[in-house]
């Protein structure tokens, strides 16, 4: 399991370098501006976890038919953020949504 977290980890800070990483702070204060994308990083985790979860090694472990809604993706983060303090807030959305949902949905081992 640890090697594929520590995949998806790498492909998501890799992707996100090619472009310009999206900051908590910066999502936070547009974030109309970043909801579609947001939308977009949230779909690509949840399609990266099942195709994990079929060879064995999820991410993160959700309930088997829910598919998580945008705005519930966003609570997910804020709620991550909030819990993990001021330090969260300079660190790529991207990033930040994985470890959320791995620690709101964690997965038995």
């Amino acid at each position: 399991m640890k090697r594929a977290v520590t995949t998806i980890a790498i492909a998501l800070l890799w992707s996100s370098s090619a472009f310009t990483d999206v900051k908590y702070d910066d999502f936070d204060a547009n974030r109309d501006q970043f909801t579609t994308y947001l939308s977009g990083v949230s779909r690509g985790i949840s399609w990266t976890n099942s195709w994990a979860s079929i060879r064995g090694h999820p991410a993160y472990c959700p309930p088997p038919d829910l598919a998580i809604t945008n705005e519930q993706a966003i609570d997910i983060l804020d709620r991550y953020v909030q819990k993990r303090g001021e330090s969260a807030r300079n660190d790529p959305i991207e990033l930040l949504l994985l470890q959320a949902l791995r620690d709101v949905f964690p997965c038995k081992d």
